[in-house]
């Protein structure tokens, strides 16, 4: 599928981690936008995951994954605190509210 046709992308089963289009600009795919959407996706599942059978073993599995977001995420945070970028463009950045 071309990276910059939005319309070639309907209905691919992954869709709804690419990013959204705008009215006045021309439309490329967004690798950083469709990372931070899965990782979002994934820590949602884990946290539903690790909270609806907390006495299993894929608890022990939820849980790890998501302190290593977290750890990702404020990793992310304190790399762009240090390059000197404000607060709310690194969470804008991070897709992070």
């Amino acid at each position: 599928m071309p990276l910059d046709v939005r319309q070639s992308w309907r209905g691919w089963r992954w869709e709804r981690f690419l990013n959204p289009e705008e009215a006045s600009v021309h439309w490329v795919i967004d690798p950083r936008y469709f990372q931070n959407a899965a990782l979002n996706y994934l820590y949602h599942l884990n946290y539903h995951n690790f909270h609806s059978s907390p006495m299993s073993v894929s608890a022990i599995f939820c849980f790890i994954k998501l302190k290593q977001y977290e750890e990702e995420l404020l990793t992310s945070i304190a790399e762009g605190l240090s390059l000197g970028m404000e607060s709310s463009d690194v969470f804008r950045l991070l897709e992070v509210s």
